[in-house]
């Protein structure tokens, strides 16, 4: 009997991912064949799948929540573009049960009931598998990228700007990295800003003589990045942040566990300087 159908396409940042256009594609012909109509598509492109809290995949999930859910069923390209995580994929398949909205995989061989339950939650944990295998290839690479002397990702703090260089060539692409060198519009306010905090003058009051556009907190993350404006690259600072929260409660790691590599870009203070800031 034709059901009425979603489509659930996602993309991630991976170069070798499968397309949305090609997920779609295929799931549309998948559906005909089966005699099912699509009336919604929900499409969240360069999304991880690690999190929940993706824009179309909570679109979705509301609609199903809601009493005008227009579809019963779902189609997803494989467990891996649901969820790269076994609890979130277990928790939301039980939550399509309850709305009675079925959820079927492209890529997931049919056998019967009992073991298709059994290779699914199979996929569930390969794919949690090689999530975290990606995180820690990913990591590795950007450890080596900081003791290399390059950025490891992310923007430029205020009183920089990030310089690309060519590296190399990749099927015909150029590799760029990064690095950091001073932004002539902001960097002397800058300087003259943790200059002045080290003399003890006020966050406002600097911020409002030295035209800062920038809000207090923000400055304060300045002060907390000391050893960035040192002119070292620190990386692996920070706390996982998992749906709005850092694991272990809190923003910054261990100092131990940070790398610190030194003398990567100009310096506004020195390295001294920078502990009495952080302090």
């Amino acid at each position: 009997m034709a059901k009425r159908a979603a489509l659930y396409l996602r993309s991630s940042k991976d170069r070798h991912d499968v397309s949305v256009e090609s997920q779609r594609r295929e799931l549309h012909r998948y559906a005909q064949e089966q005699g099912d109509v699509i009336v919604a598509e929900f499409v969240d492109k360069v999304e991880s799948a690690k999190t929940a809290n993706r824009p179309a995949f909570q679109d979705m999930i509301a609609e199903i929540k809601s009493k005008n859910c227009r579809f019963e069923r779902i189609y997803c390209y494989d467990t891996s573009r649901f969820s790269r995580r076994q609890y979130d994929a277990q928790l939301y398949k039980h939550l399509l049960k309850k709305h009675c909205v079925e959820l079927h995989f492209l890529k997931l061989p049919k056998t019967d009931p009992l073991m298709d339950s059994v290779l699914e939650s199979l996929m569930e944990i390969f794919d949690e598998f090689h999530s975290q295998k990606s995180k820690m290839d990913g990591l590795r690479g950007m450890r080596e990228n900081v003791q290399q002397g390059w950025r490891a990702g992310g923007r430029a703090p205020i009183g920089y700007k990030l310089e690309k260089i060519v590296v190399g060539t990749r099927d015909g692409e150029p590799i760029t990295k990064s690095r950091l060198v001073p932004d002539p519009k902001t960097f002397d306010k800058i300087q003259a800003y943790l200059r002045g905090r080290l003399n003890n003058v006020a966050r406002k009051h600097l911020i409002r003589e030295l035209g800062i556009k920038c809000a207090e907190t923000t400055m304060i993350y300045v002060e907390e990045s000391a050893l960035t404006y040192a002119g070292h690259t620190v990386w692996n600072r920070h706390n996982e942040c998992i749906d709005g929260r850092y694991i272990g409660g809190s923003r910054y790691r261990d100092r131990k566990e940070w790398v610190i590599q030194r003398d990567t870009h100009e310096a506004m203070i020195t390295e001294e300087e920078a502990e009495t800031l952080i302090a």
